[in-house]
């Protein structure tokens, strides 16, 4: 099925438009609350665990406050030649420092 909210978020992470709407560190604590709640429940937790650590990645790379459609450059990568190493997430949008 089609989601609007999807599309706002798409869009948001081609344009590099981060305005917060939900902010990164809001989902980066909900996802730690919903890792937290499946381990105690032995649920399984690889996927959760990857979010969370692609938003704090995606924090810790760019700090706050940014919506959480700034998660996408938790998995840009760097080419080489750029400014930075090797595989390092590569700035982009228009928050991006030169």
């Amino acid at each position: 099925p089609d989601s609007p909210y999807a599309h706002v978020k798409g869009a948001a992470m081609l344009s590099g438009d981060y305005e917060p709407q939900f902010e990164l560190a809001g989902l980066r604590k909900d996802l730690e609350l919903v890792a937290g709640e499946a381990r105690r429940a032995g649920a399984p937790t690889a996927l959760v665990e990857t979010l969370e650590h692609a938003y704090a990645a995606a924090v810790d790379e760019h700090g706050t406050p940014r919506d959480i459609a700034a998660v996408v450059e938790a998995f840009r990568v760097r080419p080489a030649g750029t400014g930075g190493a090797e595989g390092e997430p590569a700035p982009r949008g228009r928050h991006a420092q030169p």
